[in-house]
């Protein structure tokens, strides 16, 4: 951060007088605040804002793009749904596997998704045709909510790789102190049940997945067959995975 802006934020790792490690204090004058891509929020109840704001700049990024890209008749389908991955995705995504998510965020974020995919193919929104067959149509697309998992998923055998000492590896199995309360329009699942619920259609309970995410090589086949829970369970119970028909 700039010296002459006067924000600051001051990371304290450790064990403090209250006992508790990983406590971020952070400077009065910093709220609200981009910091390493992410919005900075006093009291964050769910990623609302930080979803907002990463809809804004995929829109920005997407719009950048119309007359060269997404309307120019000479390149065809296939590029400009590579481009669309690379270029405008990963803006939008950056971030989620962290995110807790309302179904009105979702909810956002899909509707981001088809209005992309509408206007790259032509489509207008008041045609009936099913966002299925669009998405089928541009190279079977995911929807976000299994992009977003596969993400969510892909942190969390990244951070049970992790050294326990490591903050992000010493708070994922801590539990909330009692003192805690549940804010007002809050999520009603922690980020670490919206993962129990990932496994949940895969068949596996948390503690399985804990033992299988320490192999690297074994836990991202999981994560890459997330979209086939069928092809995901079988990895997860050791068999080949059936082949992709789709």
């Amino acid at each position: 951060m700039k010296r002459m802006s006067k924000h600051y934020l001051q990371v304290g790792v450790g064990f403090g007088a209250s006992g508790l490690a990983g406590q971020l204090p952070i400077g009065q004058d910093i709220y609200p605040r981009q910091y390493l891509g992410s919005l900075l929020e006093e009291k964050k109840v769910a990623a609302t804002a930080e979803v907002n704001s990463r809809i804004g700049k995929a829109s920005a990024a997407f719009a950048s793009l119309k007359w060269c890209v997404w309307k120019e008749n000479g390149i065809s389908l296939t590029t400009k749904m590579r481009l669309f991955r690379t270029l405008v995705m990963p803006i939008l995504f950056y971030g989620s596997e962290t995110w807790t998510l309302l179904k009105l965020d979702l909810n956002k974020l899909e509707t981001f998704q088809m209005r992309c995919l509408r206007q790259i193919r032509g489509i207008s929104i008041l045609s009936r045709i099913r966002n299925e067959h669009i998405r089928d149509s541009c190279g079977h697309q995911p929807t976000v909510e299994e992009q977003i998992r596969i993400r969510r998923l892909r942190w969390f055998g990244h951070v049970c790789r992790m050294d326990t000492t490591r903050l992000p590896g010493s708070l994922l199995w801590r539990k909330r102190p009692t003192q805690w309360k549940v804010q007002r329009a809050a999520p009603k699942k922690t980020w670490i049940k919206q993962v129990e619920a990932d496994l949940k259609t895969l068949r596996c309970s948390i503690v399985e997945a804990k033992i299988i995410a320490a192999n690297r090589q074994e836990w991202k086949r999981v994560v890459q067959a997330i979209r086939t829970p069928v092809a995901a369970t079988a990895v997860l119970r050791g068999r080949t995975a059936p082949p992709d028909t789709s």
